[in-house]
C-alpha cells in the first residue's frame, strides 16, 4: 500500500540513502555510482542548513519503504531587477524498484499544491523536457556555453590587469559586481552580503571537486583587477580533463571581460578547450565569441517554470510591463489589450494614472495550452511560430511588452 506524507527530521538519512540510489540508477538503468554518491553529498550539505524546512519535502512509501521524494527549495530571482519568490524544485526521485508507478508525480503535484497555497507564485527545475511539460512546465531556460579554443584567438588583446585571490575584504565588491549584473539579468538568484561570507567560508570544504558539488575552491575563485588596482570582475571556474570551465563571472565593462578571457585562455586554459557558462549577451560569453569562440547549447537538461498563481506572478510585473506601456506612448486611458488563442482571450486594461488593470477573470490564461505560450511570451523566450498562434491588434506591441531574451538562470550555485 502506498502512503504519502511530508517528511521530518527523522527522515534525514532514508531520504538521503534513496537519493544516492536514485541518481546511481539512470532511467536506462545504468549504474552510476559515483553520481548518486555526489548527489548525496550535495543534498547532505543542504539538509544541514539552519534554514532547511522537511517540511518542503514529499515522500511516497510502498509497503514501508520510501519510494521517491520531491523536495522544494525557497529562492528569490530576479527578473530585470525586480525580486519574485520563485522555489526550486529539487530532487526529484524515485528507487528504481519502484518506478512508472506514478509516486514521484504525484508526489510533485501535492507540493505544487502547497506551494500555491503559500502564496508561491512560480516554480522552476532543472530536468528532461519529455518528462516535466505533462505537469504544466515550460521549457524556457536552455543551457548555454561559449567554447573557446586558447590556441586559435583571433585578437591579440592588450591586457591591462591580471587575477588574485580572492579575499573576506573583497566580498562587499564582488556581492556590487553580481547585483549590477542583476539589473540586466533574468532570473538570477537574490545573493546579499551575508550570503557571499557564508560561501567564502566554505571555500575548500571537503568533496568541493565532485561535479555535482560545486562548492568553491581558492585557487579556482578569482578577482580580475586593472592595473590601478580597481576590481573590475571575478570568476570561479574548475577543470575537468582537457576542459576548463568559468561556471560563473561578472565583470564591469565588455572591455574587462575581453581582457579576461584573453588572460585565462593564454595563462589557465593554454592548451585545453575554455566552456564559459552562460548566455551569448553575457560579457564573458561575447568576449569569448569576439575572441573567435562559438555558442553552443549543450541539452539534454533544460531549466523549466511552471506559473502557480497568475495573478500574483503579474502582480511582481506590473511596474515593468507599465514602464515598458508608457515608452510606447501610443496608449491612451481606456484602451484595451487584446491576446486570443484558440478559444480565450485576454483583456487588460491600461489606465493612465494606474497602469494596466488585469483582472482574475479574464486577464489570465485559463487552459494549459494558453498557459505555456504565454509563459513564454512573457519570459520573453519565444519564436516566430509562438508570436503566429497569438491573435492581437498589433505584433509590435508585444514585441515591446515582452521583448525577447536569453533566458538563463545559473546552474551552478543556484540552489544555495
Amino acid at each position: 500500500m502506498v502512503r504519502y506524507r511530508k517528511a521530518t527530521k527523522d527522515d534525514i538519512e532514508p531520504l538521503l540513502d534513496l537519493i544516492e540510489r536514485g541518481f546511481s540508477v539512470e532511467s536506462d538503468s545504468v549504474v552510476n555510482q559515483e553520481k548518486g554518491r555526489e548527489h548525496r553529498v550535495l543534498f547532505s550539505y543542504l539538509y544541514s542548513k539552519k534554514d532547511w524546512d522537511p517540511d518542503w519535502v514529499f515522500l511516497a512509501e510502498d509497503s514501508g519503504r520510501l519510494a521517491a521524494a520531491v523536495g522544494f527549495f525557497p529562492q528569490r530571482l530576479f527578473f530585470e531587477g525586480i525580486p519574485i519568490p520563485v522555489w526550486a524544485v529539487s530532487p526529484v526521485v524515485t528507487n528504481a524498484d519502484f518506478r512508472g508507478k506514478g509516486y514521484a508525480g504525484t508526489c510533485l503535484l501535492r507540493g505544487l499544491a502547497a506551494l500555491r497555497e503559500r502564496g508561491v507564485p512560480a516554480v522552476f527545475l532543472w530536468g528532461l523536457p519529455k518528462y516535466y511539460p505533462r505537469f504544466g512546465f515550460v521549457p524556457v531556460l536552455p543551457r548555454y556555453k561559449t567554447k573557446l579554443m586558447p590556441g586559435k584567438l583571433t585578437e591579440n588583446v592588450q591586457v591591462r590587469g591580471g587575477f588574485r585571490f580572492v579575499g573576506n575584504e573583497d566580498l562587499p565588491e564582488i556581492a556590487a559586481l553580481y547585483n549590477k549584473g542583476n539589473i540586466d539579468g533574468w532570473l538570477q538568484p537574490e545573493r546579499d552580503l551575508d550570503w557571499w561570507r557564508e560561501r567564502f567560508s566554505e571555500i575548500d570544504i571537503r568533496d568541493a571537486f565532485l561535479k555535482e558539488v560545486p562548492f568553491p575552491k581558492k585557487e579556482n575563485f578569482l578577482l580580475w583587477e586593472n592595473n590601478k588596482g580597481e576590481i573590475k570582475g571575478y570568476l570561479n571556474f574548475s577543470e575537468l580533463g582537457q576542459k576548463v570551465i568559468v561556471n560563473e563571472s561578472a565583470t564591469a565593462e565588455l572591455e574587462d571581460a575581453i581582457e579576461i578571457v584573453s588572460l585565462l585562455a593564454t595563462k589557465i586554459a593554454m592548451e585545453k578547450n575554455l566552456y564559459i557558462r552562460g548566455t551569448p549577451n553575457h560579457k564573458l560569453n561575447a568576449a569569448a565569441y569576439r575572441l573567435g569562440g562559438a555558442h553552443i547549447n549543450p541539452a539534454p537538461l533544460a531549466g523549466m517554470i511552471k506559473i502557480l498563481d497568475w495573478p500574483g506572478f503579474l502582480s511582481f510585473l506590473l511596474p515593468l510591463l507599465n514602464e515598458r506601456t508608457c515608452s510606447l506612448a501610443n496608449f491612451k486611458d481606456g484602451d484595451c489589450m487584446e491576446l486570443g488563442h484558440s478559444n480565450q482571450e485576454l483583456r487588460w486594461v491600461w489606465h493612465n494614472a494606474t497602469g494596466w488593470e488585469i483582472k482574475d477573470d479574464g486577464g489570465v490564461p485559463n487552459c494549459i495550452e494558453f498557459e505555456r505560450l504565454f509563459t513564454k511570451l512573457i519570459l520573453g523566450f519565444y519564436d516566430t511560430f509562438d508570436l503566429s498562434r497569438i491573435r492581437t491588434r498589433d505584433i509590435n506591441i508585444i514585441r515591446c511588452l515582452f521583448p525577447k531574451k536569453y533566458p538563463f538562470i545559473w546552474d551552478n550555485n543556484y540552489l544555495y
